[in-house]
């Protein structure tokens, strides 16, 4: 995650929250955008590979105040909530997932969702399902994850959920140029929800420019203000 994008969405997590809780957090990409942002927070990250664990530690990414595990997020989920997560989750398609995931993913979808998606539903899904799970009452989560969380044949079930159990505060999507991952084949969108009541309008926003400045701003203010040079900021209505 590149650090522009990754300062942004901390800024909109951290603000009410003195602990920031990543269940993706390979080489700390969150970590490091938390030093600048807020550096009197705390951080818990989890990730299923000890060796980029290792490697940042070797490489003096993480600092003392980040408690790190080596865990499975979705088969050994952490046993707390969390009032600020943020991710990028892995993008793992269906059939590279193993049929012991693919039982506990219909164990989470049962448990939240009262019903199961499509089995084409690939493993970042079910991190945002399990991510929200975990999301404290008045929390904040940023998941940065492909269109295909939006247009999947399961999607319809899925924001159905979501927008009735919690407030879809802003979604971000990025011109062609300004894209996060220029090198990856993907259309990156940055989902910002909170733990709280719903609401009828939503601030859909796109980024024109790389490396703006702009985004970061408008997350630490909660996504006010209008006067941005390269951003375009519309409201949507929920429906």
């Amino acid at each position: 995650t590149p650090i522009w994008v990754a300062e942004a969405m901390v800024a909109y997590v951290a603000r009410y929250a003195g602990l920031i809780f990543d269940p993706s957090v390979g080489k700390g990409a969150f970590y490091s955008a938390l030093k600048k942002v807020a550096p009197e927070k705390e951080f818990f990250g989890t990730d299923i590979d000890p060796e980029i664990i290792d490697e940042a530690k070797r490489e003096g990414v993480f600092g003392a105040n980040a408690e790190l595990e080596v865990r499975d997020f979705i088969l050994n989920t952490p046993k707390r909530l969390f009032k600020a997560i943020v991710a990028n989750p892995p993008y793992i398609r269906h059939h590279r997932i193993s049929q012991e995931q693919k039982n506990q993913f219909r164990k989470i979808s049962l448990r939240n969702l009262d019903n199961t998606l499509d089995g084409r539903a690939g493993l970042h899904i079910y991190f945002l399902i399990q991510a929200l799970s975990l999301l404290d009452k008045g929390g904040r989560l940023a998941f940065i994850m492909p269109a295909d969380t939006c247009e999947g044949v399961f999607s319809k079930k899925l924001w159905n959920w979501i927008s009735k159990k919690f407030c879809i505060d802003g979604v971000i999507t990025f011109e062609q140029k300004a894209t996060p991952f220029p090198n990856v084949d993907t259309n990156a969108i940055i989902f910002l929800i909170s733990n709280a009541k719903a609401q009828d309008k939503l601030k859909w926003v796109k980024c024109l420019a790389p490396q703006n400045k702009e985004l970061f701003e408008l997350l630490k203010n909660d996504l006010a203000g209008k006067d941005y040079k390269n951003l375009y900021i519309y409201e949507r209505d929920l429906s």
